[in-house]
């Protein structure tokens, strides 16, 4: 049973919910959405929370056990759904998990080689940058950087899944995760800087 709309989900038993949880049928169409790259966050979060709401475990405390169980697992499925499609990374990761390519059990070196070198001098430059005594204007311009070429990356994940070019998407989604790590560093060196 596939289903394409939240109309079904909102409308069918608990029971038969169990069919469309069960493999039967990908994040995208539980959210009643297109398998997609660039999603409407907001029209992503509306559904959620609908779906949140209409098997929430709460709302089935007084029905027999076993039906609570499968509403526990449910509300789990749904949230690690969301979780996924929320993040730009881990949906482009399960979009080419839904054509069988795994970025886990990929042989990392052909996926990213090239880039390796480059992620390397970022650490390199970034660590540099920090130990300046007037380091603020050189970590604007760092962070402009990588920002630059975290949305060229982007534009590129988006182009390559629309055309379908599966493996450059999986390099391309390998370079997305060593720049969001490089991102991360340099919130974290601010909010230190910040003292937060």
């Amino acid at each position: 049973m596939y289903v394409t709309s939240t109309s079904y989900i909102s409308n069918c038993k608990l029971m038969s919910y169990r069919i469309i949880i069960r493999g039967y049928m990908n994040y995208f169409t539980l959210f009643g959405l297109p398998v997609c790259y660039l999603l409407d966050g907001n029209l992503l979060a509306s559904r959620y929370k609908a779906l949140q709401r209409k098997f929430h475990p709460d709302r089935h405390t007084n029905n027999h056990a076993y039906e609570h169980m499968q509403a526990i697992a449910y509300a789990a499925t749904i949230n690690n759904a969301y979780q996924t499609l929320k993040s730009p990374l881990k949906r482009a990761q399960y979009i080419l998990s839904l054509q069988g390519l795994d970025l886990e059990n990929t042989d990392h070196t052909a996926c990213h080689a090239s880039f390796l070198f480059k992620y390397l001098k970022f650490h390199e430059e970034l660590d540099a940058i920090v130990h300046l005594p007037d380091s603020e204007k050189e970590m604007i311009n760092f962070k402009g950087r990588i920002y630059k070429m975290i949305k060229k990356r982007n534009a590129q994940m988006t182009f390559e899944l629309e055309q379908k070019q599966w493996k450059s998407a999986l390099k391309t989604l390998c370079e997305l995760r060593f720049l969001d790590k490089i991102e991360e560093q340099i919130n974290q060196i601010e909010e230190k800087n910040l003292g937060l």
